[in-house]
């Protein structure tokens, strides 16, 4: 079984941008069929918010998703960053510290 790294880039509106340095990322939560990103807390409406993706392990795979992105819809990503998508990441990192 192989993991299925997502990835989507974060924008506001429908504005354009010379380059999309911001993304959004997760595995096994996304659908090529519909084209739906549907990682970390997606459906929670008062998710605004992201905590930097930093395992170095998978980071790799994440950037050749968003290479892969790059070329399927024409953008590009000059700075690529990823972050997983939530609503409260100062609560994600405590739980991790206390959980360390």
């Amino acid at each position: 079984h192989f993991d299925e790294y997502c990835v989507a880039p974060i924008v506001h509106g429908d504005i354009e941008l010379a380059s999309y340095d911001f993304w959004a990322v997760g595995t096994n939560c996304c659908d090529q069929r519909d084209g739906l990103f549907r990682c970390g807390e997606y459906a929670n409406i008062h998710a605004r918010s992201g905590l930097r993706y930093m395992d170095q392990e998978r980071q790799q795979h994440f950037m050749a998703a968003v290479k892969q992105a790059e070329a399927a819809f024409g953008l590009k990503a000059k700075h690529p960053l990823l972050f997983t998508w939530l609503q409260d990441p100062l609560a994600m990192i405590n739980t991790k510290v206390a959980s360390a």
